[in-house]
């Protein structure tokens, strides 16, 4: 009986032990491309100094490394800082754990813009055009082409 109670508790104590790795933390939000982010490494709500972090660009989430930062090393408070280099999804990782976090852009980029308008002009565009079309055709092709479809089948 003793065995099993002593195999129960290292069953539930030794995950509990293994999953204490440092967990990051981000005050300021979303971190900004060119702009300074505090990071902070705690575990189990103490600061945790002298861990070296590591920042991974990556263009998309399923694309090959682009390239690395070092960071830095945490200090006495457990706090690095850290000035994203371009925007996008990094990974940034540190002795004992990583995580996956959104850069965002710095300003607008002008291409998204470009598009967006260009876009618009196509869609709006296009429906002027319809209905200009729609208004020039003389009422007797309508009625006629209307005439053409027919009673809809009885249900």
């Amino acid at each position: 009986m003793r065995l099993r109670a002593l195999a129960l508790s290292l069953i539930l104590v030794l995950p509990a032990a293994a999953s204490a790795a440092p967990e990051l933390s981000m005050p300021e939000g979303h971190p900004v491309e060119g702009r300074a982010v505090t990071l902070r490494l705690a575990d189990d709500g103490r600061p945790a100094p002298g861990l070296a972090v590591t920042a991974v660009y990556r263009e998309n989430a399923h694309a090959a490394i682009r390239h690395e930062q070092a960071v830095g090393t945490t200090g006495a408070d457990g706090s690095v800082s850290w000035t994203p280099e371009s925007a996008g999804v990094v990974v940034l990782q540190w002795d004992g754990g990583s995580r996956n976090v959104s850069v965002l852009h710095g300003k607008t980029p002008a291409g998204g813009v470009l598009i967006a308008l260009l876009a618009g002009l196509a869609l709006l565009g296009g429906s002027v055009l319809f209905f200009i079309q729609m208004l020039r055709q003389p009422e007797s092709e309508i009625v006629e082409e209307t005439e053409a479809i027919g009673e809809p089948p009885s249900t």
